[in-house]
């Protein structure tokens, strides 16, 4: 996809979410209470409330290490380690409240089975104890689940997954109330000596269990708010009701009364029963509860008159509340923020802009003082708010279930959202709004490799709105589009529809950014089908404030190399390309374009220069002068990029010495490719110019780095040096050699391909360096451990085909018959292997063998696989002597060897 055209208007409300879960369950002891005051009558201990503590305090790693080294006690008493085992399983879930996702799913399920192989081993002493807590981790879970879908209201998928997974959790509670019940008539038969010894009476058991059956209430609340109306909904809310009345008249002083309170006001605020919940209020705060519990009953309150859309009376009782004590605590300030945030649309009803800037000017305020998850979730209260007063309420809420069902993993569904949303914003004459949700539909089909989907989206919104604002962008995505349906079906008629596609959009947009991604893309679509020129003219119109400059000036570095290439194999004149592609990368060069970061502007700016340096090497008049002093530019913004990296490295200077620098760079690393490339253009240019000493002292530099750094210089030096004078290519060659000999001291620090690579480095420089017996034996060496490897098998074809010895030759035709039949009939790379083969015979005298094979070729390939390659065909049999006469010259080796190029060298 063209960079920029992902939409990020799905994007904000996740990281929120999302955060906000991962610190969703430190409100657990708010919601169910301290877990020692509501086990304090179950023999709760000092030690339980220091291990409390430490949970509570966050000091989660301290819990977990003391439950495991007093479970590593061996004189822990049987009551005991049921105890610690059952702490460490609180540790767990809680420790799970810090994180998200499967890391907080595999403290979950540390926690269960840490319980599970409690209740499974026999004769565990207050086995019981284990259930219990088993029953608090899961209760936990259900109110996770529901805070979770509190915060993600718009995402019916998630909503209706965590309700079936909280009937899970209410199908477990009541299995555990079953086992305590059935678990109840032994305890009644247990002797006091064994209630000493730590196992619980039935007293204990039944209260056991009737906290058990509160998780349960409290669990079923959670069901009724995560659900949908329906029958199911319908009896947990009467369940959870009976049950809660139950506890809310229990003893005052008891947690679990308040708690079942607190409940019981959620479920009428939640089914709509708002007198009864006030009712239910007034009735707790009149008992004058400890203050913790009258924030928490305060701030139901609020809630009662949010949903009342009286937000004036909410924001007098959090006022009041705040006179009584100074501040207020996070719950209550996060519900402040809703407060006024719902006060907001009121006040623009009066037209009193005002104090609608007023009022969301305080909701920052007060967001940012709010911690923790309530943090959060104010500051989700105001995105959302921004989102009602951007799209309107309506428009807003199926942005947001869009947006939530894309996160959840549903993109063609998210996708009919986004258009449902759409057609709605064009019923309400929100064209513009309607173009953002049809662009974030098309860019999820794009996605979703929906490509001819994403194409007719996309054309409906450009019809729709041809003058939009994101019209350029929508056009350019639907060429982006048909460029994929292309990949996908490369017939003429797709590629003549992308490329169309392409060129009207830099001419209906060209005023546009988006002008320089279409011209991008055409190049590169271009330079795929061969057309280099075509390629390079519009590579060349990407204006130098474009993103994509640089880009494109690397483009047009690598097509200056291929088409001077090409001439050369073709043996036409390259005066003309050498001088324009020295000129225009000398411009690019030297001009500083701005780009996305100045890292990225210095590699790619090398890049060039690394180009450039290899035309200045080659050009007819090898100015060697020119390239040095490009590479030391390369070599010295290389070593401004090492400034504050540790590594040491060896980088080659602009002189007859080596520099050290530091760096963390690694092979992989785009940079470390560029200063090989450079150090063997420069160890080239100095051989070029005769100072093959000053060469050798910096391949002896680079020799003390890294043999695997030495390796990727080594490796083709000896083919880049092609164009130098013979007599600096063997003295090149023997310094390559030199270098590589070095390097194979160090074999052990080498894997396998790096092994083979040194062996090939060392069999080419030894070819350089005149040794070419030295060299065909490692080659052939090589040949035999890849057998397969045609490279290998033409590069030794080659040598041996040029040697004088018979048996050389012979061994040579060979090899062009066995790369001949790997290789597809007719096609340019087997018509060189037969040429090669007919020039062979014609080596070993054998003319009339030459002749069938050439002629034959003629008549069945009458092309020969191109200009440059039927000139040699040509040439190759006109050197044949007539029928009848016999080869002129030969030697000792019996040899007929024309004079003629070598193999693969164009005439």
């Amino acid at each position: 996809m063209p960079k920029g055209m992902r939409d990020r208007s799905r994007q904000p409300m996740c990281r929120c979410w999302r955060k906000s879960l991962s610190l969703a369950l430190m409100l657990m002891s708010t919601c169910f209470g301290n877990g020692t005051a509501q086990g304090e009558s179950i023999r709760s201990t000092a030690t339980d409330r220091y291990f409390e503590g430490l949970l509570d305090r966050g000091l989660i790693d301290v819990a977990e290490g003391e439950a495991h080294r007093r479970l590593d006690d061996m004189f822990l008493r049987p009551r005991q380690r049921t105890e610690w085992r059952i702490r460490l399983a609180e540790a767990y879930s809680r420790h799970a409240e810090y994180l998200n996702g499967e890391e907080r799913q595999a403290f979950w399920n540390r926690a269960t089975q840490t319980l599970t192989q409690l209740l499974e081993e026999p004769g565990v002493v207050g086995q019981e104890l284990g259930l219990w807590q088993g029953a608090k981790i899961r209760a936990r879970q259900a109110e996770v689940l529901r805070w979770e879908g509190s915060l993600r209201s718009d995402d019916r998928r998630f909503r209706q997954r965590s309700s079936a997974q909280v009937l899970v959790i209410i199908a477990e509670i009541r299995e555990t109330i079953t086992a305590l019940e059935s678990a109840i008539p032994g305890a009644e038969r247990r002797s006091r000596a064994q209630t000493a010894d730590g196992e619980l009476s039935s007293p204990e058991m039944r209260e056991l269990k009737t906290r058990v059956e509160a998780l349960l209430a409290f669990a079923l609340v959670d069901l009724v708010e995560l659900s949908e109306p329906s029958l199911e909904r319908s009896e947990a809310m009467h369940e959870a009701e009976s049950r809660l009345k139950n506890f809310t008249s229990g003893w005052s002083g008891d947690p679990l009364t308040w708690e079942s309170r607190l409940h019981r006001i959620r479920l009428q605020r939640i089914i709509g029963d708002v007198e009864q919940a006030r009712t239910l209020i007034r009735s707790a705060l009149a008992e004058q509860p400890v203050p913790d519990w009258q924030d928490r009953f305060v701030a139901e309150q609020v809630r009662l008159e949010l949903a009342a859309n009286t937000p004036d009376v909410a924001l007098q009782l959090l006022l009041d509340i705040s006179r009584r004590r100074g501040q207020l605590n996070d719950e209550l300030r996060t519900l402040q923020v809703e407060a006024l945030l719902a006060a907001i649309p009121i006040a623009q009803a009066k037209e009193d802009q005002s104090l609608s800037e007023d009022l969301h000017k305080q909701a920052n305020q007060v967001a940012s003082q709010t911690l923790g998850p309530w943090g959060d979730r104010s500051r989700l209260l105001l995105s959302q708010a921004e989102e009602n007063q951007r799209y309107g309420s309506e428009l807003a809420k199926q942005m947001r279930s869009a947006r939530a069902t894309y996160f959840d993993g549903g993109g063609l569904e998210a996708v009919g959202l986004y258009q449902q949303a759409a057609e709605r914003a064009v019923a309400l004459n929100r064209s513009d709004v309607a173009d953002e949700f049809s662009f974030t539909a098309a860019s999820i089909l794009l996605e979703q490799k929906e490509y001819r989907q994403a194409v007719e989206e996309l054309t409906r919104m450009i019809e729709r709105s041809p003058s939009g604002l994101r019209a350029a962008d929508a056009d350019l995505l639907r060429a982006y589009g048909l460029g994929q349906l292309y990949e996908q079906e490369p017939t003429r008629t797709r590629r003549e529809e992308y490329a169309a596609a392409l060129d009207r959009h830099r001419t209906q947009h060209s005023s546009s950014p988006t002008a320089g991604e279409a011209t991008w893309l055409l190049a590169l679509h271009e330079e795929s089908r061969n057309q280099w020129t075509r390629a390079l003219t519009l590579y060349s119109e990407i204006a130098s404030d474009h993103p994509r400059w640089w880009g494109a000036s690397i483009r047009i570095a690598v097509l200056y190399s291929q088409i001077l290439d090409r001439l050369r194999e073709l043996g036409q004149p390259v005066d003309a390309w050498e001088d324009r592609a020295v000129s225009d990368l000398s411009a690019r060069f030297e001009q500083p374009a701005p780009v996305t970061s100045d890292a990225e502007a210095a590699r790619s700016r090398c890049e060039v220069g690394v180009h450039l340096a290899r035309l200045w090497v080659r050009h007819r008049e090898r100015r060697y002068p020119e390239a040095d002093r490009v590479l030391a530019d390369v070599f010295e913004r290389y070593q401004q990029h090492l400034a504050a990296h540790p590594v040491k490295t060896i980088v080659p200077s602009t002189g007859t010495n080596t520099t050290t620098s530091t760096s963390t760079t690694t092979a992989e690393d785009p940079w470390m490719t560029l200063v090989h490339v450079a150090s063997q253009l420069r160890i080239v240019s100095l051989a070029g110019q005769g100072k093959l000493e000053e060469a050798g002292q910096v391949l002896d530099g680079l020799a003390t780095t890294s043999p695997r750094a030495m390796l990727s210089i080594l490796l083709g030096l000896g083919e880049m040096a092609d164009g130098i004078a013979v007599e600096q290519q063997q003295g090149l060659g023997r310094l390559q050699l030199q270098a590589a000999r070095r390097v194979e001291t160090q074999r052990d620090a080498l894997a396998p391909e790096e092994l083979r690579r040194l062996d090939e480095s060392l069999a080419e420089a030894s070819v350089a360096a005149g040794e070419a017996t030295e060299g065909i034996r490692r080659y052939r060496k090589l040949l035999i451990e890849h057998p397969g490897d045609l490279r290998l098998t033409r590069t030794l074809a080659a040598l041996l085909q040029v040697q004088p010895q018979r048996e050389a030759v012979t061994e040579s035709q060979r090899l062009w018959q066995k790369l001949m039949e790997k290789q597809t009939k007719g096609s340019r790379e087997w018509l060189t292997s037969r040429y090669e083969l007919a020039d062979c015979a014609v080596r070993l005298g054998q003319t009339e063998e030459a002749r069938k094979l050439l002629g034959l070729t003629r008549v069945i390939y009458p092309e020969l696989g191109g200009p440059d390659l039927k000139a040699r065909y040509e040439a190759l049999e006109k050197s044949l002597p007539t029928a009848g006469k016999p080869p002129g010259g030969g030697g000792k080796s019996g040899l007929s060897i024309p004079h003629r190029n070598a193999p693969g060298e164009p005439l």
